[in-house]
């Protein structure tokens, strides 16, 4: 992007603007988009949005969450997943469904939110637990939510840098029965 510019290349963008505008019927509050496409006004990253930049340290491209700070959660340079990753705000674009499905998968696989396995849903409030029955796949929302499916209905593994915990179910014998309620129990029959 162009850093200086000319007063009068100035003066002759803002003179296009106002004929464009005046002959679209475009409002006024259409300024900031045509000064960004212009060059004159660097675009302002969302917060919440998967952004693709290079690492504050350059080694190479992350996928991360803005935050608004600089800072974002996400994939860092290695493709590893992170809670806290410092990045360029400048030269940011827009992450592509494309590029972070295949990342949440593999990150979703590494966690063991796999078939077979006990999950709590992260979008509804059940307290249920289900188990992972089907496929991934990409939710439509800007923050890319990762689903997957029971039987009976859709779960979200992943949702704004939280991830669903596989839940574990032991086994318990008598004795560990009785060593966790602190006294011995007898079973009638």
């Amino acid at each position: 992007m162009k850093k200086e510019f000319s007063k009068r290349e100035v003066l002759d963008y803002l003179e296009e603007y106002r004929v464009h505008s005046w002959k679209k019927g475009a409002a006024i509050n259409q300024l900031d988009k045509f000064l960004k496409s212009k060059g004159l006004l660097d675009e302002e990253l969302e917060k919440g949005v998967w952004y693709k930049s290079l690492t504050i340290f350059d080694q190479a491209d992350a996928l991360v969450v803005y935050d608004g700070t600089g800072y974002g959660y996400g994939f860092n340079y290695q493709g590893n997943w992170d809670n806290s990753i410092a990045f360029h705000e400048e030269g940011a674009t827009k992450a592509t469904k494309e590029e972070i499905e295949p990342l949440l998968i593999a990150e979703a696989k590494r966690r063991g939110l796999v078939e077979g396995v006990e999950v709590k849903c992260l979008s509804f409030s059940k307290d249920d637990s289900v188990t992972i029955k089907r496929k991934y796949y990409m939710g439509t929302h800007s923050d890319f939510q990762l689903w997957t499916s029971s039987s009976d209905y859709g779960i979200c593994i992943y949702r704004r840098g939280k991830w669903a915990t596989p839940i574990t179910k032991t086994e318990l014998t008598i004795e560990r029965i009785q060593e966790k309620l602190g006294y011995k129990i007898k079973i009638v029959e």
